[in-house]
This record gives C-alpha cells, sequence and structure tokens, in this order.
C-alpha cells in the first residue's frame, strides 16, 4: 500500500499528497483480507463483515465467535 500510494503521489510525497495518492487507490490485495479497497475518504481497506456473537464458554474471558460467513459490503 505504501509503494503504490508513493507512486502515485509522485515526487513530492507529503502527508497531504499520500492522502491524495490513497483516494485514488481503488481495490487491492491483502492477505487474510479477501475484499479490500481505498478511496476518498476511505483509508480502512476491509470491505467485508462478518456477524459474530460473544460465547463466554470461549477461552478464559469468552470471545467474539463468528456466525456468519465473510461477506463483500458496498
Amino acid at each position: 500500500i505504501l509503494k503504490t500510494a508513493g507512486d502515485l503521489a509522485g515526487g513530492d510525497l507529503n502527508p497531504d499528497s499520500f492522502l491524495q495518492a490513497l483516494d485514488l487507490v481503488g481495490p487491492i490485495d491483502l492477505a487474510g483480507v479477501p475484499f479490500a479497497s481505498l478511496g476518498p475518504d476511505k483509508y480502512d481497506a476491509s470491505d467485508a463483515l462478518r456477524i459474530g456473537q460473544f460465547d463466554p464458554s470461549v477461552g478464559e474471558s469468552g470471545r467474539l465467535v463468528p456466525v456468519s460467513d465473510l461477506e463483500a459490503i458496498d
């Protein structure tokens, strides 16, 4: 992501040009994230949602357990 944004920002890489470049990235491939993109004011990359439920019987303090498949969101 840094290389792509740096290339898009051009020779004058600074915080503003970096954010402007992130706005242009679009869909990206990230390990472990099947649906991901960056765009205008969207810098979190994840384009997926899964429903989870807290299960107090898991582990020492309980944890969130998936109850749905991971699905792409728009």
